[in-house]
């Protein structure tokens, strides 16, 4: 909880979103059935906002994977 709320000079991250994260994925996937898997994995917070940078969805299907991959320079949250 320190490390949100800014410790060592560096600003206080975006909490809000970070729970308007997990709050919008938890409304995805609660009418999901069983086997099915989301993984957002990192997340990363910043002073504004959230940056999700890789996401993957597995099925019940282990054959079926989709997975999305973000690559792109992140501001320093200094």
């Amino acid at each position: 909880v320190t490390v949100l709320a800014g410790h060592r000079g560096r600003p206080a991250l975006d909490t809000e979103a970070l729970a308007d994260l997990l709050v919008a994925v938890s409304e995805l996937t609660s009418g999901w059935a069983p086997g099915y898997e989301l993984d957002l994995n990192p997340v990363s917070v910043l002073p504004s906002g959230v940056c999700v940078l890789d996401v993957a969805c597995v099925t019940p299907d282990q054959d079926a994977r989709i997975a999305v991959r973000i690559h792109q320079d992140l501001p320093d949250p200094t």
